[in-house]
């Protein structure tokens, strides 16, 4: 469900338009697991390394392989988009070859559905307060979405983290 939000957080007190809801609809930004998911009503245990990112700034994730092309494109249009972005977000690549301990974290806390692991997987996440409270919201993917849809995830998650 998409909705607007308008974020009183800023410092200059003007109103930021966002256009992705927190929630829990197949297109929001979630707090916890939504309600299809296998883990849902489970506390979402966000790695500390995460953490330690989202102390700074709000972060992308993409998990893939080199010899996917899917994951390639995915890939693509994230650096694409990041060109204009780049300094406002952290980007991180994580290879699911097994060898980024990262990668399991990423798939056992934000895969968005459950059974078999897909690539290419995009992780958006960021801090923003919520209900009075300062919350980690997140949203992921598997596949290869347009670069508008990464353009507008990613620049909800820098509104938010404002």
């Amino acid at each position: 469900m998409l909705g607007g939000y308008t974020n009183s957080n800023n410092s200059n007190n003007t109103e930021n338009k966002i256009a992705i809801s927190i929630g829990d609809g197949k297109e929001d930004f979630w707090i916890n697991h939504p309600s299809w998911h296998p883990k849902h009503g489970e506390e979402v245990v966000h790695p500390q390394w995460i953490l330690d990112i989202l102390d700074e700034k709000p972060v992308i994730i993409l998990a893939h392989s080199t010899t996917c092309k899917p994951c390639k494109d995915q890939d693509d249009a994230i650096k694409e988009v990041l060109g204009d972005l780049g300094d406002s977000i952290e980007y991180i690549s994580i290879l699911t070859d097994g060898g980024d301990d990262r990668m399991k974290d990423v798939y056992i806390n934000y895969y968005p559905q459950g059974g078999q692991w897909y690539i290419p997987l995009t992780v958006m996440l960021s801090k923003t307060e919520y209900n009075g409270k300062e919350e980690v919201i997140w949203h992921s993917v598997i596949g290869v979405t347009s670069e508008d849809w990464l353009r507008e995830y990613i620049e909800n998650a820098i509104e938010y983290y404002r």
